[in-house]
């Protein structure tokens, strides 16, 4: 559902998905598997489960210089692993 605000959302009580195509073999998009969940990936076959991102993805960043940049302040849950890939 678009509205008139700048804002995308995806409301269903099922599973919902947008892609970049009008046709079923779009080669990305957005799924919405599970409450709570959303998904980014291949939306070909309805693959929503390879490699999301091949590149560096920023956070409040115009230009990430890392796997995962992040500008500002941060919280991590009750383990995270600080090995580089």
């Amino acid at each position: 559902m678009i509205d008139n605000t700048p804002n995308f959302r995806m409301i269903s009580s099922g599973v919902v998905s947008w892609t970049t195509s009008i046709s079923s073999s779009g080669d990305i998009g957005l799924s919405r598997g599970a409450a709570g969940k959303l998904y980014v990936g291949n939306s070909a076959g309805g693959d929503f489960t390879g490699t999301l991102i091949a590149g560096n993805v920023g956070i409040g960043e115009t230009a990430p210089g890392s796997k995962l940049s992040v500008s500002g302040g941060g919280s991590f849950g009750a383990g995270y692993d600080t090995t580089a890939a």
